[in-house]
């Protein structure tokens, strides 16, 4: 969420938090909760909402579902998805949703029909 531009070199999953080391040597640390979730939705899902063509849609979905619709089921899979195993996949997760609105005009325009 911060250091917009700057590449994510690494991420640790452990005690329940997200730790994001970002290329300038700059450290984040999210709690792996409802709150962090609520900020992923209005940072990313709510001015861009996911797309056809988007990678990681069912953790958008379970994003949405969760901070919109609170469903517990939801944010169980989200918890389970930014767990210590999966370190390498949330990685390329916060990597493509802090590019994803650069990626999203050109994927639209794919799928627009021409007049």
């Amino acid at each position: 969420m911060e250091n917009p531009g700057v590449e994510i070199t690494s991420v640790d999953l452990s005690d329940n938090q997200i730790k994001i080391t970002y290329a300038n040597d700059a450290i984040e640390v999210l709690p792996t909760n409802h709150d962090t979730y609520q900020k992923f939705h209005e940072t990313w899902l709510v001015p861009n909402p996911p797309f056809i063509t988007d990678r990681f849609k069912i953790e958008m979905k379970d994003i949405t579902l969760c901070t919109i619709n609170h469903k517990q089921s939801c944010q169980d899979c989200l918890d389970k998805f930014f767990s210590p195993s999966n370190e390498a996949k949330v990685k390329d997760f916060l990597t493509y949703m802090r590019k994803r609105s650069d990626i999203l005009p050109a994927e639209r325009a794919k799928w627009t029909p021409k007049k």
